[in-house]
């Protein structure tokens, strides 16, 4: 997450915040994607997965970020199960690793 927090001037309390919308916004995706996918609505699915790998990239998650790409690319393909299980996984990480981050006063 260090090339993030670069990215922002090194400004420490802006980077909390952004953790803090990051893990406020995104814990529940894997819930908000399987219910996108069972309506049907993959205008609605791929949004999500756009808005993840958008953000992920924001605060540093580079991994997180390539896999919600490559889910994005599965939801144009009506699809997009297969690709969410990996992803989960990675999210729950950077959920953890940011979470950490803020806990500790941003000395990770």
């Amino acid at each position: 997450m260090g090339p993030a927090l670069e990215a922002l001037g090194n400004d420490d309390e802006l980077y909390r915040q952004l953790l803090e919308l990051f893990c406020n916004e995104w814990q529940d995706f894997g819930q908000m994607f399987r219910a996108d996918l069972v309506r049907g609505d993959m205008a609605v699915v791929k949004r999500h997965a756009h808005g993840l790998k958008s953000n992920a990239g924001s605060v540093g998650a580079i991994r997180l970020q390539g896999l919600a790409a490559e889910l994005e690319q599965c939801a144009k393909c009506a699809g997009g199960e297969s690709a969410l299980v990996p992803l989960e996984a990675e999210l729950r990480l950077v959920l953890d690793a940011a979470r950490d981050y803020l806990d500790g006063g941003g000395t990770n």
